[in-house]
């Protein structure tokens, strides 16, 4: 059997093509790749976020903001204050794609919390779509990345990692990272993993 040296493939995806290169990372491989830079959107109201997911106002972060933004896909990425407030959540699905709709067109809530279960991870996430909640999301992580940086969650080029799908039993992690550049403080997303 031939070894394959293959170490970079392009997905052609709708938000245009990513490069994503691979390495071998101490016999296991790694995949990176270089999201589009973040478009910040629109800032959401915690109480109409809490009346679709069975949380209560005081379950949110209110020291950074609810914000949609994209890297790619648009995500709103939701920071709540505890792993107990991410494991309560309850989506109402049908109320949340119709929020999405009506808003700013983002793919559905991203909660964070800076609690985590592992002491390597800088923040517990879960994804909701639309058909369910997605294990583990790279446009998510990559969002999540540029937001945090932002709002002082994570130092500028600052590689740190996401924990997620837990509570559907599909654990995994992103390596995650975003650099503030100098051109009108613009922020590049570098997912690691």
């Amino acid at each position: 059997r031939k070894e394959s040296k293959l170490n970079e493939v392009t997905l052609d995806l709708k938000a245009g093509p990513f490069p994503v290169t691979f390495r071998d990372e101490g016999g296991h491989l790694e995949g990176g790749m270089l999201q589009q830079d973040p478009q910040f959107g629109m800032s959401h109201e915690e109480g109409v976020i809490a009346a679709m997911t069975g949380l209560g106002e005081a379950d949110f972060d209110l020291s950074v903001p609810i914000e949609t933004l994209s890297t790619g896909r648009a995500k709103m990425i939701v920071p709540l204050k505890s792993l107990d407030a991410i494991r309560r959540v309850q989506p109402q699905f049908a109320a949340l794609s119709q929020y999405s709709r009506k808003t700013d067109g983002n793919t559905g809530p991203y909660f964070v919390t800076r609690e985590t279960v592992s002491r390597s991870a800088r923040v517990h996430a879960r994804n909701l779509i639309p058909s369910g909640e997605d294990p583990v999301t790279g446009s998510a992580g990559g969002c999540c990345a540029a937001w945090m940086v932002k709002h002082g969650w994570a130092q500028s080029d600052e590689s740190l990692i996401i924990e997620q799908g837990l509570e559907i039993m599909r654990p995994g992690t992103m390596k995650v990272r975003a650099k503030m550049t100098a051109e009108a403080d613009r922020l590049a997303v570098l997912r690691d993993r």
